[in-house]
């Protein structure tokens, strides 16, 4: 088996002749932002994981950073039913807390019908005020799904498989103070070694437009470039690659 946990997600749909399910909306860039959105190395980064069971795991990690006190972590999460390598199917707990009072929470759980139900809890500090809470309910369909979210205020999104290489939906969000309804969209097409991920979102205050490829010239090798626009006008363009061996991988990327 790959040691590519994607590679061996895919690998295993294949085997089981299932067919693949569109992304959340909210989703449908990861290909991308996994490439893009790398931790900086301002320190010293150290953990690892103890699986007291299949189901029942848990991790320790520190960061000793340049800029601001260390940390530590810990994490622990307890499967239920399900298919353990189909995030989609499973049902879980996976709870976090920090040194530095941050607390993060996600359950999730199907439920009936091919509907599926999950919540995430987020407390940056000790102040209740501050925490973010997100509730969710997916029904899903043969190459379809539709995707209720409250976060504060009310979405729903819309996702479908067009064909078996493209995926595309829209995202409409209620803002109560103006009585108004926002439209989102998003798209991701994959072609030989390539995946390309286009979305506009106006509710982005970083990047309304978003334009992207990630390519595979060998399975250890990505490239991957990326075009942003936010809602004052400025672009940014990154490109860069990431090489994977059997020890790690080696991420570099240049920006404007």
């Amino acid at each position: 088996m790959p040691p590519d946990p994607e590679e061996m997600q895919e690998l295993l749909r294949k085997a089981s002749g299932k067919k693949q399910k569109p992304p959340q909306f909210q989703r449908i860039s990861i290909p991308l932002k996994m490439m893009t959105m790398f931790r900086p190395c301002d320190g010293f980064h150290f953990g690892f994981a103890v699986p007291f069971s299949q189901r029942f795991q848990s991790g320790l990690s520190w960061d000793f950073s340049n800029k601001k006190p260390a940390e530590f972590e810990m994490t622990a999460m307890l499967a239920g039913g399900g298919n353990m390598m189909n995030e989609d199917e499973m049902s879980f707990i996976n709870a976090s807390s920090s040194s530095g009072g941050r607390l993060a929470l996600q359950i999730q759980a199907p439920l009936f019908a091919g509907i599926k139900f999950s919540s995430e809890m987020d407390m940056p500090a000790a102040d209740p005020a501050m925490s973010m809470v997100m509730v969710s309910l997916q029904k899903d369909f043969d190459n379809c799904h539709v995707q209720y979210q409250y976060m504060g205020i009310s979405s729903l999104s819309y996702m479908q498989n067009i064909t078996d290489k493209l995926v595309a939906g829209f995202s409409a969000t209620l803002i109560p103070q103006h009585g108004k309804v926002i439209y989102s969209y998003a798209a991701k097409w994959d072609y030989l070694a390539h995946t390309f991920v286009a979305s506009y979102n106006p509710l982005n205050q970083h990047e309304n437009w978003l334009a992207g490829v990630v390519s595979r010239p060998s399975k250890k090798l990505n490239l991957f470039a990326e075009l942003k626009a936010g809602p004052d006008g400025k672009t940014d363009m990154l490109g860069g690659f990431r090489a994977k061996f059997m020890e790690g991988m080696v991420t570099g990327s240049l920006s404007t």
